[in-house]
């Protein structure tokens, strides 16, 4: 799996314009982790990986906590 490290955080770039961009970024980041994992549910340390490394660029995302709860139960 490619550990995705970006090279610019989420700090105040001097751009105004630009923190809506990043935002849906995010959000679509999100998103397609959840998908993914979703689709590896019959894998479940695989869908968990996926979970850990999107959590660690959004760590107080809600989706990412209630997707992460939902392979730990089904992995239980």
């Amino acid at each position: 799996m490619i550990n995705y490290q970006p090279t610019i955080r989420f700090a105040y770039t001097g751009y105004p314009w630009l923190a809506r961009h990043r935002e849906a970024v995010g959000r679509e980041f999100v998103t397609a982790a959840v998908t993914l994992a979703e689709a590896l549910a019959d894998r479940p340390a695989e869908a968990r990986a996926v979970l850990d490394i999107a959590a660690r660029h959004h760590p107080a995302d809600e989706l990412l906590a209630t997707a992460a709860a939902g392979i730990l139960d089904q992995a239980s």
